[in-house]
């Protein structure tokens, strides 16, 4: 499948490496921005499971590791001929295919072990490859139930692999997916709280009296709360928008011996008698994060229309209306799925939190420059590589604000610049005496003669006002002036939200071109470098 515009191209039944490598194939239609490779074992070779000779687990096992290899060549044609990030479907467990039945896992055939090592080996493949993620097809037919996943007539009549029935889980399954791996998830979940992390009502039910223990029914929302501390954990920021009584919120996340989340688990807190729009526009501004990176969570249907209506941008979650469903809907709204988990997100809640200080140590110092050389900061830049791969992806993907050019490469694209001599890439993490704000920025230099294009120069949002921008943009000319080179140019496509990087490279010395508005100029004069890079920071470039 892969997308045209906003259709889909699917590709002929059973015209698997065909489709893919034909002239005026599939991938020639379409300028295909996700490409899902889904296979099933049962289509490639109808008797795969069935057993034929006295050493079955052999023949089951080689049968399963020949259509993997088979799958996993398809997916290094579709690599050749397209950067698409590719979903690759693992294979179901078969149901009526087992001849042992119950007692599979105790005879020398073992179909069960060998659909799992298949899909170990598929899970490890995509692994190794940039952009190609496992579509976890096998986890959705155990979720819905093997047995009435396929209708076995429309099977028999037309090859129809999902039941009519199914057929929308399974399309729900697979957007979220696509999803996943093309839009950013939500940063920050925002949540009420009376008859949403606690039943009852907290101000006229009391602290003790809202429910949320172990037994029934307060053990639903203990549970909930559970499930949003290992969000946390994932690297989600958690929030408040309630209309309550401060004091008494934080009386009850302090004192009640049932509760999950602590008071200090939340990086922003609206509590007071506001309309919530207002309270989502409060923590986007405290968070330093764009409103479309909100989700919220809120039992009253009210509360919910009043921020679609109000705040438009927010991701609003549609709460069912009993408890027990709630971790349900939260886990398939679909804003919360990524492919991947990087060091900075596990430590994304950590990192607000040494924001906090950060901002109470600014509220005391006399200057900025004061501010800024009391925090003992610290630049690691360093040549990207395959370990830090992903935060890079990531950063290029999320970043808005100070984003110069807002050109969204992909895994892919980034692993194939790393191999190119001509293009330099440098990733640049900050830290300080609070703590360690993780890989922050990324500059993409074309190395083209005498006058070399800074393509890519973004930074995190959360690190600006720290002269962060100007170590960058010294390390880039400096690294230039190793190879002689007089002058730098700066690619700039201006958007709604990047106007600050104009700014910038303006106050560092660039001069627009008569080329147009995306191309700035600077010649490197010998004093570049000491008047760009800021005396707070103390560089290190680890070997």
């Amino acid at each position: 499948i892969a997308e045209e515009g906003n259709a889909l191209v699917v590709a002929d039944y059973g015209q698997l490496e065909q489709s893919v490598v034909a002239t005026g194939g599939i991938l020639d239609k379409s300028e295909a921005r996700v490409v899902v490779v889904a296979v099933r074992p049962e289509d490639l070779n109808a008797d795969i499971y069935s057993v034929q000779d006295a050493d079955g687990a052999t023949v089951v096992h080689s049968r399963l590791a020949a259509i993997v290899e088979r799958v996993l060549s398809i997916v290094e044609l579709v690599r050749q001929r397209s950067d698409a990030t590719i979903l690759l479907a693992n294979f179901q467990l078969p149901v009526d295919d087992i001849a042992a039945g119950l007692f599979d896992n105790h005879t020398e055939t073992d179909v069960k072990s060998a659909v799992a090592s298949a899909n170990e080996s598929l899970s490890r493949a995509a692994s190794q490859e940039s952009d190609v993620y496992v579509w976890d097809y096998a986890g959705l037919v155990s979720a819905v139930g093997a047995h009435r996943w396929t209708d076995e007539r429309l099977w028999l009549m037309s090859r129809q692999t999902v039941s009519t029935a199914n057929l929308p889980i399974a399309a729900n399954h697979l957007v979220r997916s696509i999803k996943a791996v093309t839009v950013p998830r939500a940063k920050c979940v925002v949540l009420d709280l009376d008859n949403t992390l606690w039943g009852g009502v907290l101000s006229e039910d009391g602290i003790q009296g809202i429910r949320l223990g172990d037994d029934f029914p307060g053990n639903e929302f203990k549970a909930f709360q559970r499930c949003l501390a290992r969000l946390r954990e994932r690297g989600v920021l958690l929030a408040i928008a309630s209309k309550n009584e401060p004091s008494l919120v934080e009386r009850a996340f302090r004192e009640h011996a049932d509760m999950v989340l602590d008071w200090d688990d939340f990086s922003a807190r609206e509590i007071g008698w506001h309309p919530k729009s207002e309270s989502m526009q409060h923590i986007a501004e405290t968070l330093n994060i764009g409103m479309d990176a909100l989700a919220f969570f809120d039992d009253n249907p009210v509360e919910r229309h009043e921020v679609r209506i109000n705040a438009p941008d927010v991701r609003v979650i549609e709460v069912p209306e009993n408890p027990l469903e709630y971790r349900r809907a939260l886990l398939t709204s679909g804003h919360f799925d990524t492919p991947f988990v990087t060091r900075e997100d596990r430590l994304k809640a950590r990192m607000y939190h040494d924001e906090s200080q950060r901002t109470r140590l600014r509220e005391t110092a006399q200057t900025m420059d004061e501010f800024l050389a009391s925090l003992d900061m610290k630049l690691e830049v360093r040549t990207l590589t395959e370990a830090s791969l992903g935060r890079a992806a990531q950063i290029v993907a999320k970043t808005n604000q100070f984003n110069a050019s807002t050109e969204r490469y992909s895994t892919a694209e980034l692993a194939a610049m790393m191999e190119d001599d001509g293009v330099d890439i440098q990733t640049y993490r900050v830290s300080d005496k609070f703590g360690d704000s993780g890989i922050v920025g990324l500059t993409i230099v074309r190395l083209d003669g005498e006058c070399p294009l800074l393509d890519s120069f973004l930074m995190s949002c959360r690190v600006m006002n720290r002269q962060v921008e100007n170590a960058m943009l010294a390390n880039v000319i400096a690294r230039l002036d190793d190879q002689a080179v007089t002058s730098l140019r700066a690619r700039f496509v201006p958007t709604a939200r990047n106007a600050p990087i104009r700014t910038f490279y303006e106050q560092a010395g660039f001069a627009q071109t008569k080329s147009g508005d995306d191309q700035f100029c600077i010649e490197l004069t010998p004093d570049c470098i000491a008047r760009a890079m800021p005396a707070v920071f103390e560089l290190v470039t680890p070997g």
